[in-house]
């Protein structure tokens, strides 16, 4: 778009002229509403059901003037029935006798008789009729040249007419709308007369003039209908012109409304600080009474004549003065929508809307952690009683006020359809913090709960979760990073020990071969000789610790003998053990056979018989038991510690810790910790108990 356009639509005169338009717009699309209640539904003035009662009503004058007034006789006292003496008696009690129900019989018939003349010849205007009595012959007419002419011709001229009717004594049979038929099944009975025998017999032609002239019903509302279907045409256009141009302008004023440029800021005026219900209170007060004040005025100053589209210039004055209503009603309506869509287009309806301002207020101060249930119960009462209310409004104008039952039974409706969308979003949102908060507990320290448009307290919730995560992902992360410092540390040191203690253990063994007379120098070189490799043995221990925790020793898995495997450790340890005082007692041993790596589970053997002959208690008994337990085979050992074992069965395998607190003994903590490890590599299971001073290990190794 050219620049200059772009800068030309947001003037403000630009919207002045829109605010003219819209006005324009507003006016014809009112005009053509009201035209669209006088445009008439008939295509011609003759289908209308009005006319069709007038010009009928004209018929059924005309067939009780052939049929019960063409001879004079029935003014005479000698043609009334004691039938019709007796219903009139019945009828009117005042008559006392049938003298005077004959003359009051006399009376009405020639009352209706004048009637008759006064309806088809006094004040008939437009109206020619026709009535035969087909047996005798006789005519009534007001067709001028009926005796010059041929009753033939003048019965095809009258079927001529736009608008006719013909019938016989009975009914109408044929009229202009509505086809002759043999059978006679159309049928519309006159609206006055009764049936009689004979009815047959009569034929009854009515019909308009060709020329219409002034001076009945007829000729004006002939003049009427073609006065409202004259502006029909005018009607639709400046329908249709006034829908495309407020269209347009409400294209228009979408873009614009609220800013001064392309692409530039909300204006928000004082008028948009007002909350949206005061602004819908005082919008609604002011149509109201634009709407008493226009009414009451176009009542005054339009004429009964009035209809739009006319262009008659006699009303110049009455329509300026409904353009400028008009424009005022635009200008109040424009005012009100522009200031919500102000809102729309600056995303802040959230702060303009009271209620929500009111409920987010109440939210954020009321429905917290301590004041939960409180507003629980309070939100529950309010829903019962709003539901109550509803129920009591449409119980009262269910047989009354249909409109407002059923506007009360949709706001109930509506009600209880924002109710359990509350309800499933809170349920939802509970469900969120439910499964992240398991997720969280299973270790996935990376799940993190994001709520949109949920309460404060839930938020809250959200939040405090939220911080546990990363509270927990810390101390996680800083105890990885201590562990893998430590690990590392153990590595480095003991690859580190290695090498100069190598060198000791070899100069000492040099130094043992050298012949030394001194006494103490041969006990000081065997202490060095017990002590190195005591200190060797620790440094493997801790690489072998090192690589186990670490994940760098592989298993070499293959089916094993376990019986075997463990009778065989025994023997090789029995010596030393005996040497402490302990025997093994090989309480309840399985052949089984396990799926190991042979050298691991040598080391972890070695590591638990090692680790009883260092803690246990002299001269008591040490029991082994290899049992199947479903898919494991199951190497149990226990033993009485001399110790007391003041100390979680848990701790024992972590790394240097020991049993005998005073560190003492020969021992460096690592052999449990290595078995345990040594077992999970494997795909087993190491458990460790203290039961007092009983001290149990339980491996368990995958069977083959």
């Amino acid at each position: 778009m050219v620049i200059w356009l772009k800068r030309l639509i947001y003037r403000r005169y630009t919207k002045v002229i829109a605010m003219v338009l819209w006005s324009i717009s507003a006016f014809l699309m009112l005009n053509s509403l009201i035209g669209m209640s006088y445009i008439p539904q008939e295509k011609s003035w003759y289908e209308k059901d009005a006319f069709m009662v007038q010009i009928i009503r004209k018929a059924g004058f005309v067939r009780d003037w052939i049929v019960r007034y063409e001879d004079q006789e029935i003014f005479s006292p000698k043609n009334i029935t004691s039938e019709q003496i007796q219903t009139y008696k019945e009828k009117d009690n005042t008559i006392k006798d049938d003298e005077e129900a004959i003359a009051t019989i006399l009376k009405d018939r020639q009352a209706y008789f004048k009637s008759i003349e006064t309806e088809l010849i006094k004040e008939n205007v437009n109206i020619e009729f026709l009535g035969i009595n087909l047996e005798t012959g006789a005519v009534v007419t007001n067709i001028a040249h009926y005796r010059q002419s041929n009753q033939t011709q003048i019965i095809e001229e009258l079927f001529q007419r736009p608008g006719f009717v013909f019938g016989d004594g009975k009914s109408i049979i044929k009229t202009n709308t509505q086809p002759y038929r043999e059978d006679h099944s159309y049928s519309r009975k006159y609206y006055m007369g009764d049936s009689f025998e004979g009815e047959e017999t009569f034929a009854i032609y009515v019909a308009i003039a060709d020329k219409m002239q002034v001076g009945d019903w007829f000729y004006l509302d002939k003049q009427e209908f073609d006065k409202r279907s004259a502006i029909k045409d005018n009607v639709y256009l400046f329908g249709i012109i006034g829908i495309v141009c407020g269209v347009i302008l409400l294209a228009y004023w979408l873009r614009v409304v609220g800013q001064r440029e392309a692409g530039g800021a909300i204006q928000i005026s004082l008028i948009d600080k007002i909350p949206f219900e005061l602004q819908f209170i005082g919008y609604s007060f002011s149509m109201f009474i634009w709407f008493m004040i226009s009414t009451t005025s176009l009542g005054r100053i339009l004429p009964k004549e009035w209809m739009p589209y006319t262009f008659n210039p006699s009303y110049k004055g009455e329509e300026t003065m409904m353009f400028l209503l008009i424009s005022i009603g635009v200008c109040i309506t424009l005012l009100f929508v522009s200031s919500v869509l102000r809102h729309i287009k600056n995303h802040t309806v959230h702060k303009y809307i009271g209620v929500i301002r009111a409920t987010r207020w109440v939210l954020r101060n009321l429905v917290r952690e301590k004041t939960l249930p409180i507003a629980a119960v309070l939100a529950v009462g309010a829903h019962f009683i709003v539901n109550v209310m509803f129920i009591f409004i449409m119980l009262v104008f269910l047989n009354r006020v249909q409109i407002i039952f059923i506007l009360a039974m949709i706001l109930m409706l509506g009600f209880n359809i924002l109710a359990a969308i509350g309800l499933l979003k809170l349920v939802l949102d509970y469900l969120k913090l439910l499964r992240a908060s398991k997720q969280i507990a299973q270790g996935n320290l990376r799940t993190k709960i994001e709520l949109q448009y949920a309460l404060p307290v839930m938020n809250d919730m959200a939040h405090t979760i939220n911080h546990i995560r990363e509270g927990l992902e810390g101390a996680v992360e800083n105890s990885l990073k201590s562990e893998r410092l430590k690990t590392e540390l153990i590595t480095n040191v003991s690859h580190d020990l290695k090498t100069p203690l190598t060198s000791i253990i070899s100069y000492i063994d040099l130094l043992k071969q050298e012949p030394i007379d001194n006494i103490a120098a041969k006990e000081y070189i065997q202490v060095l000789d017990e002590r190195s490799n005591r200190l060797k043995q620790l440094v493997e221990d801790l690489v072998d610790a090192s690589k186990a925790v670490t994940g760098n020793i592989k298993a070499d898995l293959a089916p094993i003998e376990l019986h075997q495997l463990v009778r065989q450790s025994v023997g090789e340890y029995t010596d030393r053990l005996e040497a402490n005082g302990l025997t093994v007692i090989m309480n309840q041993v399985e052949e089984i056979c396990i799926l190991a790596d042979g050298r691991h589970m040598y080391r972890i053997l070695e590591n638990l018989l090692s680790n009883v002959n260092k803690y246990a208690m002299p001269q008591t008994r040490v029991y082994i038991d290899i049992i199947k337990d479903r898919e494991y085979g199951v190497f149990v050992i226990k033993n009485i510690s001399k110790e007391y074992l003041n100390i979680d069965a848990s701790e024992l395998t972590k790394r240097f810790v020991r049993g005998d607190k005073a560190r003492s003994s020969e021992g460096s903590g690592l052999g449990l910790a290595i078995a345990e490890s040594l077992v999970k590599l494997q795909g087993g299971v190491f458990n460790n108990s203290i039961d007092g001073d009983l001290f149990k290990v339980e491996i368990k190794i995958p069977i083959c």
